[in-house]
């Protein structure tokens, strides 16, 4: 265990700054209605306008994020709207709204694809029936490794990989005409909790917050007992006792919506990761000359990089949060020792309970088990990064490693790998 001098935590005034970027992992959404296999729609992906950037009349584009401007992902989304307007030299430009102005986490599926909104922050792990093949797979990213700041860069590498390259996930979203953009993911980061959870002993009987599946799943595993707690509610539900702990939410957020007020023990375990990505309107996207979406396109490699600099950035920050309030952190090998049980269990089971969209399940599960396996070895062999297990004091060490030698030939792989093969 790791205790740091306490001092008095801060204010519950930053809550209204970042609850965006909380929901996005808690976020729900209805399905969109666009069909690209009638011929009387304009939504078939492989399209674009004629004519190119020089030609064509400006434009603006409705950009909507949950993501508040001064969050992380808000940034990263900033800086990917202002790259496109440069580009084009201002014959695109973005009317943008942070913080779920115009559209809130449960409408923006089915808001970018009735046109409200070009383009879109989403969370799809909460929505099974409109994209059941990403809700399923994500269980197989629970393999990710559990050292920071790796975890990171495989998550990354390797799931965005899978939903740009795969082609049936990419129809999937196709089938609700909008088009996969921006993937992002997040590492949650184990259990933030009222009292000490380090055994499967002091975890038995903990009600835990938990955004969805697979966390529901992990927490029973543990002998803990979910409780689907809205964001808005979870400071109160610790602060009462109405719950114990919370987990799928990351560290990133936990300062921000005030948690760490109310609950002084973390054991950062090897919780199933979360994300998901942007989407832009199918017909916005065809109807863009071939030129301006190459533009869209290439600025995915920019966005990656700041999203890795901005993540690694923040925990640099939240780490130090944990320091100065004296937060204490627990050993999670007992914890991790059974998550990784059950993850490898329910990966195992997945066969058989794959989506009809899924024509060889065993493929497409090996597929990003693959992914994995080699961002996991590019990661630690050509990054230099370490896969050793993190405990305590190590662990808010690793906060503090940017790793900034490695995010360049990172990126690069990304636009080799990810992005070249399926650029318009």
């Amino acid at each position: 265990m790791t205790r740091a001098t306490r001092k008095a935590p801060g204010a519950r005034a930053l809550l209204s700054i970042a609850v965006a970027s909380v929901l996005f992992v808690t976020a729900a959404c209805g399905g969109g209605n666009a069909d690209p296999t009638d011929p009387g729609t304009s939504a078939d992906p492989g399209t674009s306008a004629e004519g190119g950037l020089a030609d064509m009349e400006p434009i603006v584009l409705k950009a909507a994020t949950i993501a508040a401007a001064e969050a992380y992902n808000g940034k990263t989304f900033e800086a990917y709207l202002a790259y496109i307007e440069e580009e084009t030299d201002g014959k695109v430009t973005f009317e943008r709204y942070f913080s779920g102005s115009l559209l809130s986490g449960p409408d923006s599926l089915e808001g970018v694809s009735a046109g409200v909104a070009d383009i879109s922050q989403i969370s799809p792990t909460f929505f099974p029936q409109e994209l059941p093949i990403f809700t399923w797979i994500l269980q197989v990213a629970s393999l990710t490794e559990e050292a920071h700041p790796l975890r990171k860069f495989q998550l990354t590498g390797a799931m965005s990989e899978f939903l740009m390259n795969n082609e049936e996930s990419v129809q999937e979203y196709h089938d609700q005409g909008v088009k996969m953009m921006l993937p992002s993911l997040i590492t949650t980061d184990g259990y933030l909790c009222t009292s000490q959870v380090d055994t499967l002993d002091a975890a038995r009987g903990k009600v835990t917050r938990v955004g969805g599946s697979p966390w529901d799943h992990e927490v029973e595993a543990l002998g803990m007992s979910p409780s689907f707690t809205p964001v808005l509610e979870i400071y109160e539900a610790l602060q009462r006792g109405i719950v114990n702990c919370v987990t799928s939410i990351p560290l990133l957020s936990w300062n921000d919506l005030s948690l760490l007020e109310v609950a002084e023990h973390v054991t950062f375990a090897a919780t199933n990761p979360t994300g998901g990505g942007h989407i832009i309107n199918l017909d916005t996207w065809n109807g863009l000359p071939l030129e301006v979406q190459q533009v869209f396109w290439d600025a995915q490699t920019m966005y990656i990089e700041a999203d890795v600099v901005e993540t690694l950035a923040s925990y640099v920050s939240a780490g130090a949060t944990l320091n100065e309030i004296g937060t204490q952190v627990h050993d999670p090998a007992a914890i991790n020792s059974e998550l990784r049980a059950f993850q490898e269990g329910a990966v195992a089971e997945m066969i058989n309970t794959a989506p009809a969209s899924v024509s060889d399940p065993e493929a497409t599960i090996a597929e990003l088990r693959g992914y994995l396996e080699d961002w996991r070895d590019f990661s630690v062999g050509e990054l230099g990064l370490s896969d050793a297990p993190q405990a305590g004091s190590a662990r808010l060490e690793a906060f503090n490693d940017q790793a900034s030698d490695a995010v360049a030939p990172f990126v690069e792989r990304i636009k080799e790998r990810v992005f070249d093969p399926s650029r318009p």
